[in-house]
């Protein structure tokens, strides 16, 4: 009977810190589980810690209130339900860190009184770059330690990169923002400036109707390179654009200007100073709008 009771007495002793995770009390009616899926980790590397409990349907179970952190770990993702709580943790001190027991409370159903049980703490042991005669690290998790240990050198070169990019962008944009833009000259700009250089009889009358011919071509994008004389007259008198006077007075100059060119006809000044004076009202009456 003695040693029944002393037998009794040390198991209820070790209730709380039996292997494996478990804090499960003899006499008690409720089991806490702990565990980790590793126990060796890469500094910043997550890892999953569960909480489940076990208990009768009479028991009521309040789990612990989800905080930013577990002892020296951050909470980065928390799900707690009815009987279990799993989080995903992690931590940027170096060396072997315990998470600490769980709290939990529970009560018979209908009764005042919570009582609380604990889950054991459990070792993980966080790694600065590679964990040497344990496992493995591959991929990205190599990666992601040595960007952490070298973090700020990988910030001054990221940062230099960025500032050269701005300063390229800065440069080139300077070079467009400078650039001058090709001035635009319109038909009746250039039609006019020659218009004005005309100072004689016969051969500049002849001039002001090929002037006349060409600002019509480029005004109205007529292509008349192929284009005889009659087929261009045809072309003009299909312009709505410019009035029937207009056009009357345009064939007549044409018709004028090969008579002169082949010698069958004399221009006075007075005539030639009516014909500029047409074709420069009809080119500022039928000039583009800017």
């Amino acid at each position: 009977m003695r040693r029944k009771i002393i037998i009794s007495l040390i198991l209820s002793a070790l209730c709380f810190y039996l292997s494996g995770g478990i804090a499960l009390c003899l006499g008690s009616q409720v089991q806490i589980k702990a565990k980790v899926n590793k126990k060796i980790v890469l500094i910043g590397e997550r890892f999953k810690y569960q909480v489940s409990v076990s208990s009768p349907a009479n028991i009521e179970i309040k789990m612990p209130v989800v905080t930013d952190t577990i002892g020296d770990f951050t909470i980065q993702k928390a799900s707690v339900r009815k009987n279990k709580a799993a989080y995903v943790l992690n931590s940027f001190n170096v060396g072997t860190t315990q998470i600490p027991p769980t709290v939990i409370s529970y009560r018979n159903k209908g009764a005042e009184k919570w009582s609380t049980a604990s889950s054991n703490p459990v070792a993980i042991e966080v790694k600065d770059i590679i964990i040497e005669n344990a496992y493995e690290i591959k991929g990205l998790k190599g990666a992601l330690g040595f960007l952490y240990r070298y973090r700020h050198i990988v910030t001054i070169a990221v940062s230099a990169v960025f500032l050269l990019v701005l300063f390229f962008i800065f440069v080139i944009t300077q070079k467009l923002i400078g650039k001058k833009k090709e001035p635009v000259i319109y038909p009746d700009e250039t039609a006019l400036k020659q218009l004005n250089s005309l100072k004689g009889l016969n051969t500049d009358f002849i001039q002001m109707t090929d002037i006349l011919r060409w600002y019509v071509e480029k005004r109205y994008s007529i292509n008349a390179s192929k284009m005889t004389t009659l087929q261009f007259n045809e072309k003009i008198m299909q312009l709505g654009e410019i009035s029937s006077d207009n056009k009357t007075r345009m064939l007549e100059l044409l018709k004028r200007k090969d008579d002169i060119q082949f010698a069958q006809g004399a221009i006075s000044e007075a005539e030639l100073s009516q014909t500029a004076a047409f074709i420069k009202k009809f080119i500022e009456n039928t000039k583009e709008n800017r």
